[in-house]
């Protein structure tokens, strides 16, 4: 249904006259078709979440819950990652033109730290050491637009900071904790 309103409002945007009045639609119409992957994601994180709580209640059949986590749970996590990149960037084109940094920043905040690191976590939890193509799809979600490269995708706040290095703390840092 959101799929065919989209292309409905696409096409009410190529039909209009006015660069205002397209500028306007064309706004309206990107916040509808980013529903249907951002849908997807939601809908995908959702059973991979109700796989994993079903998995951690198995108690005593550990080998079984690594099992079907690396069946089902890693492929649905993939196709989550991929979901998630495409809604960011897409939402990201959407509101860089707009005062909505507030509500990008909300939407990444919840989705991708959810998505690309919670979910994993919890896998990692059930399998004990997540697999290299998850590091690697989650190093690859973030990475920035090859299309736009002056946008980038920041990872979550907290791993952010443990990725900056803070230049000439090292002396004053250690000065002030002895």
């Amino acid at each position: 249904m959101a799929r065919k309103r989209a292309a409905a409002l696409h096409a009410l945007v190529a039909a209009t006259g006015s660069p205002a009045e397209r500028e306007r639609l064309q706004y309206l119409s990107k916040h509808v078709a980013l529903l249907v992957p951002y849908t997807d994601a939601w809908v995908a994180a959702s059973r991979l979440h109700q796989l994993i709580q079903q998995e951690l209640k198995r108690q005593g059949r550990a080998e079984e819950a690594r099992a079907k986590i690396k069946a089902e749970g890693l492929p649905l996590w993939t196709t989550l990652a991929a979901k998630v990149r495409e809604v960011i960037l897409d939402f990201q084109q959407i509101v860089s033109t707009r005062n909505d940094l507030g509500t990008l920043a909300s939407m990444h905040n919840k989705l991708v730290r959810l998505a690309l690191v919670r979910l994993p976590a919890s896998m990692k939890e059930i399998l004990g050491e997540l697999p290299i193509e998850v590091q690697r799809t989650q190093e690859e979600s973030v990475k920035p637009d090859s299309n736009d490269p002056s946008r980038l995708f920041f990872p979550p706040v907290r791993r952010l900071f443990s990725m900056v290095k803070v230049f000439g703390c090292r002396q004053s840092c250690q000065a002030r904790n002895s």
